[in-house]
């Protein structure tokens, strides 16, 4: 367990703590954009983690509710991250990378794994690929957006098909 160990370790935050209460305004900034890019890094862990989990588990539904439990989040909440981390770890690669590098967070991947998630493998491989220089530096909304483009640009026909399925879903 030194993994959790090293993950959970009060000390380190101490030390950052206060050496944050002396910063200046410009170092303030860096400071956050540094955690930020922290916090992706980490973010990619518990995706990992929680696809580690999925698969020990076969994917039982259950692992929603074990994440939900786990994690105190809402059931929809846990079900859409358990759907992510599979995503990236099979389907989303890069986006998966991006998020190691601290350019892409969580809710950003999970934008991506939603708007791909209707995708054959091959093509969400291929739609991953696209996205890799479009994503760092984009906010939640550009993500989703992009990942948007890039689905239906490798799958016009499945595109077009499900909008079709959607407007006769909505008669």
């Amino acid at each position: 367990m030194a993994l959790l160990e090293k993950l959970t370790d009060p000390g380190l935050l101490e030390s950052v703590n206060a050496a944050v209460d002396s910063l200046d305004d410009t170092d303030s900034v860096a400071v956050a954009q540094a955690a930020s890019a922290g916090i992706a890094r980490l973010e990619a862990v518990r995706f990992r983690a929680l696809a580690q989990l999925n698969r020990h588990r076969d994917g039982a539904r259950s692992v929603t509710q074990e994440v939900a439990f786990a994690l105190s989040l809402v059931d929809n909440h846990a079900g859409a991250m358990v759907a992510a981390a599979e995503a990236l770890t099979t389907r989303l690669p890069r986006t998966l990378g991006l998020m190691d590098q601290g350019k892409v967070d969580g809710f950003g991947a999970m934008k991506v794994a939603a708007a791909t998630a209707w995708l054959s493998d091959d093509n969400a491989l291929a739609a991953d690929t696209l996205l890799e220089d479009r994503l760092p530096d984009k906010n939640s909304g550009q993500i989703r957006k992009a990942a948007s483009h890039a689905a239906l640009t490798v799958d016009r026909e499945g595109a077009a098909h499900r909008t079709e399925r959607h407007r006769e879903g909505r008669r």
